[in-house]
Parts: C-alpha cells; structure tokens; sequence
C-alpha cells in the first residue's frame, strides 16, 4: 500500500512532535533514578518542601479553561499518550482496514499555527515608490520587491555594504572559513548616523507601510494581547530621552551630526534631506510606534512573557519612577518590533536603537550601580541581549556574546535576589482579602517570577544555538515556577477571581499555594517521582525543564571530548551511558509534553518552540555540531571526520533518529506563522541543515544503512517512500520506520514532489528553499541564506 502523502501534508493537521525511541520506556525507567547521574543532585539543599510541592500538585485540577487562545485543530477526540513500547510486528506485516491506522492520531496542529495575528497596519495618506537601487541597498542579497523603502537618494549604500562585508565574521553560525588575517569595520557608529538620518526623513515615516505578509486564513480574529496607543505627552518625553541617549551614543562613537554617513565628512549635494540636518530626531507617527509594539507583543511576548493581563500602556510605563529605565525599555521593544519588518527603514531602526540603547544601559548602570536590581533595567537587558543575539550584525553579536556585557547582567540577575524562593502573600483588610489588592499583589509576584524565567529560556537558546553550557545554574533557579496562563491573562479582578477559583477549586486566597520551583521539580523528575511524571504542567514550565537537560548535554560533550582524545575507552563509555540516559530524560519530558497538549484543547506558540528546542537537543545526544561546522570549513577532512566516535558510530547507528528530529524541525518552522516566528527559527533550519549533510555524507559509505542504497529503493520501489518532514511522529510510516526501518524518508517540497536524501546537497537545498517561503526577511535569515549558499557553492567546485 502507498504510503506517499507528501501531496497534502500540508493541509493535514500534525498532532504531537515527540520522539517514539527505539526502545521500552519501561525498561529504560526500570530501577529508578539514573544511578549515573543522581549523585550529582545528593548535596543540593530543597528550596521547597515536598509536602508542599504535593500540596500544589494536588491542589491544581484538571480544567479546561484555556490557556492560550490558538486554536489548533481535532479529528476524533484527543489521541492517547504515546507508547514507547515494541508492538507486535505481524500487526505491520498485514494490516487489515481496521488496524491500518492503530498508529495515526488526531491532528494537532493545522498547516499553520494560529497565533496571534498580525498588527493591522498603520494608515497611510500617500503612496512610497521603491529606491532606483533597491537590490543594492539592502545589507544582504534579498528579494528587492520584499524590501520597500521610502529612502531616497544612495547615502546609505556604503554602511549597508559594510555590513554585509562583515556577515561572514559572525561569532556563530560558522560553515564557511573566514578569510586571512580579516579585519572588520565597525558598524556601530554607521547604525547611529543611518538612524538619524533615517528619523529625520519626515516623509519616510508619514508614508511608511509595513509590508503584508500574512494571509487572513493563518490568523484569527482575537487579539491575544493589546497594545493601547500613546496618550498624553508619553511620545514627547520618549522623544527627549531618545535625544539625550542618541547624543551619548555619538560622544562614544564620535559620530558629528553635521557628517553624512558613509561619506567621510563630505556633504552630499542635491539631497536636501541630509543638507537640513542639525542634529536632532524626530520620532516615527504614533500609528508607526504603535504597529511596532504590537509586532513587538505579536514575536516576543509569546515567548518571553513580561505583560501582566496581556497588556501594554506606553503611557503608563512612561508614567514610572525612573523614566529612563523605562523609555529604554519602551524604546527596545521597538527596536524588536521593527525586526521582523523587511526595509531599509525597519533595519535601521532596529540596529541604531539597540546601539544607543546598549551605550545607554551601560551608562545608567555605571552611573547609579542600585539600577541593577530594578526588574525594568533586568527586563531591559534581557531585551538587548535577545536583539543582539538575532540581530544577524557582527557588532552586536560580538559585543553580547564576546564581551562581558553578557556576563554583567546574568551576574545583575543572580545578585538581585529574584532567584530566590519566596512566598506570596496577600495582605488581608479587617479579615479579609480585597480582591483588587490580591491581584495587584500577584501580578507583581508573578512579574518578578516570569522575569526570572525569560531569563532562563533565553540562557537555554543562547546555548543550544551556540554550543556553549549555560551561565545559570539549576542550583541557584529557586524562584517559583510561572503560573498558569489562565490567571497570568485575566484582564480584570473578577476574571482573575473566577479563574483562581477554577484553577485552586477554592475561592479563598488563603489556600493558595505557589508553585515550586525549576531546582525542585527537576530534581524531582531526575528521581522519577510520580507525582511531577503524572503532573499537567503548562507549556512555558516544560519549556523551563529543559535548560537543566541541555545543561548536561553540554557537560556530557565536553567530558567526552576530552577522553576520546586521551584514548581512555572505559571512561568515555560511561560517559556515553550517562548520555543515553539522558535521552531517556528527553523521552520522558516529551511523554509528559504530549500529555499537556492531549489534556488541552487549545495550542501555545511556546508548545511549538519548546519542542524545537526539544528535538535540537535529542539532536545534541547523538552528533557533535561543532565537528559538523569544522567539516563543513574545510577544517577537518572527511576521511578523519568519518574516523571520528560521532560519524563512524553514532551518525551511522541513529542515522534513523537524525533524520527523524530533523524532519521534524521543519514540519514545525514551517507550521509557525510568520508573524509570530521565535528570532531563532531560521538558526534552527541551519542546524538541521548541516546535521543532515554530515549525517548524508557518513552514511552513504556506512554498511548496513546506506543512504545511497535507500535512494535505488526509492526509485525502484517509490510507495515505500514518505516524508520525514511532513508527518506526526505517530504516523504509521515514521513508527515502522524508526522501529523496523521499513520506508524511505524523504523531504517534501511546497509543490508535493520529494526530495532524496541520498545526495548531501539536497539537504542544503532544501533548508535553503524552506528559508526562502518566509517573506520577511530578516537580517539574520538573509545572513544564514549567504552562508548556506556559499557552502553549496564551495561544494560543487
């Protein structure tokens, strides 16, 4: 029977993303805790009780209010969690018509995740014409009708070019080498004179529109959150405090107002615009501001909660005590909003705010050292070093991860006592508890823990995308978990109350109890206890579960690469036993993963996210990446690199587990809407993209798993082929695969036609093609686009 269903994979729902191992859960969970890796935790004093954390566990129920409000959709009830047990094989030899789907389940999601939709654009009074030069003014190779602007004249040429000219000295994301000896100009003072001028071009901005990239069947109607538009004065002051940072930021750079970018002091003539520039700005129309918050809120939010009620008032944060503090912090959210938006005015925007922000944050924190405890300047470097790090510019992604910015503000985290395990507690009035002050009390309590938390996730990407450990230690995350959606998005008292009583099956505040923290859950989980396996945690505090997890990857690597070097074989195989049993912790966490999403009939962005992260990091425990990009440079030969522990054993062994996570990063980038894809999506694409060249390469001089050999039986037998991108784990197809290796994955096309993956450079071809479906080009996805391009350049010479 065929099983090819590449044609409408698309169209058909996913459900879960997990991994159905090779093996019985039962017995790789048999005799408890991992004997390997618990003595690690015997020393670590508990943050929380266990009475309490069963307190909590016990006192949340199971309801169905939603957390989220994305939609996905359902065919024939929810499907039953997954079993990682052998199945009979005579039940795949003949099945029946009954039996022919035991494995394939519900959907889960649709072709698109519906998220929150995009921000509707500003209105407009007049039409903008594209740039004479548009395919030379953009930092990077792109599509120049995908790149509007409304810049007029060539002034902004040169700084483009210069940056692109540095793309290829990214600290990471390293395929291709770097030239001899290559010194590279330094953008930062570039990205401030190109955001003067490009504030002070009046016309640009009453006339600017973001593009459209988002078609009305991949959103929904609601909100999630709102953005309220500027009031009072709050644009005025943010534009005084703008001026004040833009001229601290020129006395660093030594960048005069009076100078041109890109022209060494010469004045341009016939370009009116920059002649009549004395060196002040003026801020885009409050309708530009407010769209970029909302994609701000629409690509950030969702993955780094920081709004109470899912709300944000720029006129009341304006409204703060420390009123710089929060114009950066006002002033970051744009630049992360106008990230995603493809022109010459939206890049400029992004990159000369972050620079004069990042001067900025560093002068406040110098001046008055007490700021480093105040959660707007935490949230405020939190900001920066999520833009730094995406933002696909060497200067920034140098200074944030090759200086000690980085280190100072984890370092202003750790001392500011939020790591800490606290208490809520609302105060009671003449015996009883308001409930306008129990909200206001918790929304301040949850604040300060989702605070903490944001800063986890973004040390967990930071580590996965640049295979370094993570700085924060599980020891030292002892602040409670984040709670629940449902109460962290109630609008109002009444609605909190509501959903408290719903949540804790109790309307008195008293019995509340917080939840414990990431230090105590997991080492709960690394013991195996019933009660957090059986739990129904939400999808961020999963998320959270896995920096613990990477934490030991990355610990795990770097003893193995020490020992393998050193020839001691004893020591490197326990070490390898203690990753297998990690991947049995990676199993677990996605068993239980695919029981919250079962147990909801509602679907998170941040589900999707942290099952990327997820299947990145089941990816960790059977390859090596930073063997894969020497190889990939020219740096290690192939012969040595298939002489390697990592390609001769593992690549060849798992080569059905490799292409079966990386499949399914593709399935997910591709399921996430535009407007609401994470930063780090297009890093993810190049991960896997390597992963499956390497693993391409190794296997076709393999013996028992030739990949050359698979695509003979493709071409002679092409109903046994399916796509490995295209389909839930449960698919019937990837289950016999992954169990029996019966089948030929594939990768799918947006047209239903396949791909082999029996020529390494198809995998290239095909990230790069899945690159290029998304229309908003943002810097970092141009530069990954030039890197793996260049790549499949160098490989057919």
């Amino acid at each position: 029977m065929g099983r090819n269903r590449t044609s409408n994979h698309l169209k058909r729902g996913h459900r879960s993303m997990g991994l159905p191992k090779q093996m019985d859960m039962a017995e790789a969970t048999r005799g408890g805790t991992p004997q390997l890796l618990q003595h690690g935790l015997q020393h670590i004093s508990p943050d929380f009780t266990n009475s309490g954390i069963d307190q909590y566990l016990g006192m949340v129920t199971d309801i169905t209010v939603s957390d989220v409000e994305h939609q996905y959709l359902m065919r024939d009830g929810m499907p039953p969690p997954l079993d990682f047990s052998f199945v009979d094989i005579s039940s795949f030899i003949s099945p029946d018509s009954t039996d022919a789907n035991i494995f394939r389940s519900p959907t889960m999601f649709p072709d698109r995740i519906h998220a929150s939709p995009p921000p509707s654009p500003p209105p407009t009074s007049s039409n903008h014409s594209m740039p004479p030069s548009a395919p030379n003014s953009s930092p990077v190779p792109v599509n120049p009708s995908s790149v509007p602007s409304t810049m007029a004249g060539g002034y902004f040429v040169q700084d483009l070019e210069a940056v692109a000219g540095v793309q290829e000295g990214w600290p990471c994301f390293r395929c291709n080498p770097l030239p001899n000896a290559a010194v590279y100009p330094k953008t930062g003072r570039l990205y401030i004179e190109g955001l003067e001028y490009t504030l002070n071009n009046h016309n640009a901005w009453e006339s600017w529109t973001p593009p459209s990239t988002h078609s009305e069947e991949n959103t929904v109607a609601e909100d999630k959150i709102t953005v309220d538009p500027f009031r009072g004065n709050a644009r005025d002051k943010l534009m005084v405090i703008t001026q004040s940072f833009l001229n601290r930021a020129r006395d660093t750079h030594g960048s005069s107002p009076t100078r041109t970018p890109g022209t060494n002091g010469r004045q341009l003539p016939n370009n009116p615009t920059v002649t009549g520039f004395q060196g002040f700005i003026i801020l885009p129309p409050s309708n530009v501001l407010e769209y970029l918050l909302r994609a701000y809120a629409s690509r950030f939010e969702l993955y780094y909660p920081s709004l109470p009620a899912c709300a944000l008032s720029p006129a009341e944060l304006m409204e703060s005590s420390t009123e710089k503090a929060s114009s950066l912090l006002l002033l970051l959210m744009i630049a992360e909003g106008a990230m995603g938006c493809p022109s010459i005015e939206a890049r400029y925007l992004t990159s000369g705010l972050t620079e004069a922000c990042r001067i900025s944050l560093f002068d406040l924190l110098e001046k008055d050292v007490s700021l480093a405890l105040d959660p707007i300047m935490l949230r405020s470097a939190l900001l920066f070093m999520n833009l730094a790090a995406w933002s696909g510019d060497k200067w920034h992604m140098d200074v944030n991860l090759l200086t000690r910015q980085h280190g100072m503000y984890i370092s202003m985290l750790s001392h500011s006592g939020l790591l800490n395990y606290s208490e809520m507690a609302c105060p009671e009035l003449a015996g009883m508890i308001d409930t306008n002050v129990a909200w206001k009390s918790w929304k301040e309590y949850e604040c300060r823990n989702r605070l903490v938390y944001s800063w986890v996730v973004v040390d967990l990407e930071l580590s996965l995308f640049h295979d370094t450990p993570p700085k924060l230690s599980i020891t030292d995350l002892n602040a409670a978990l984040p709670d629940l959606e449902v109460l962290w998005g109630a609008k109002s008292p009444e609605q909190w109350t509501r959903s408290f009583e719903a949540v804790y099956s109790s309307p008195s505040f008293s019995v509340h109890r917080n939840p414990p923290s990431l230090n105590n859950v997991f080492r709960r989980f690394m013991n195996r206890d019933s009660h957090v396996l059986k739990f129904n945690f939400s999808p961020t505090q999963l998320r959270l579960l896995l920096h613990p997890l990477q934490a030991l990857v990355c610990h795990l690597h770097q003893c193995l690469g020490c020992f393998f070097d050193s020839g001691n074989d004893r020591q490197a195989q326990r070490l390898m036993t203690q990753l297998e049993e990690v991947h049995s912790l990676l199993q677990q966490w996605y068993t239980m993963c695919s029981r919250c999403i079962q147990n909801s009939s509602v679907f998170d962005p941040a589900t999707c996210a942290g099952l990327v992260n997820y299947h990145l990091i089941s990816l960790n425990t059977i390859t090596y990446f930073p063997d894969i990009e020497r190889l990939a440079r020219g740096e290690l030969q192939q012969d040595t690199f298939q002489q390697t522990f990592w390609a001769r054993v593992r690549c060849v062994e798992e080569a059905p587990q490799i292409w079966f996570h990386c499949g399914q990063v593709i399935r997910l980038v591709r399921a996430m809407p535009e407007a609401n894809k994470p930063p780090w999506w297009a890093g993810a694409l190049y991960r896997v993209a390597l992963v499956m060249w390497a693993t391409s390469i190794t296997t076709a001089h393999g013996q028992s798993n030739s990949v050359s050999m698979s695509a003979v039986v493709a071409r002679t037998f092409p109903d046994d082929t399916f796509a490995i991108d295209g389909l839930s784990p449960e698919d019937t197809s990837i289950t016999r695969y992954l169990r029996y290796r019966e089948g030929v994955p594939m990768l799918s096309k947006q047209n239903g036609s396949m791909v082999s993956l029996g020529v390494p450079g198809n995998a290239l071809r095909h990230c790069l093609e899945v690159l290029e479906e998304d229309d908003a080009n943002m810097r970092l996805t141009d530069g990954i686009k030039s890197r793996l391009s260049n790549l499949l350049g160098r490989l057919k010479e």
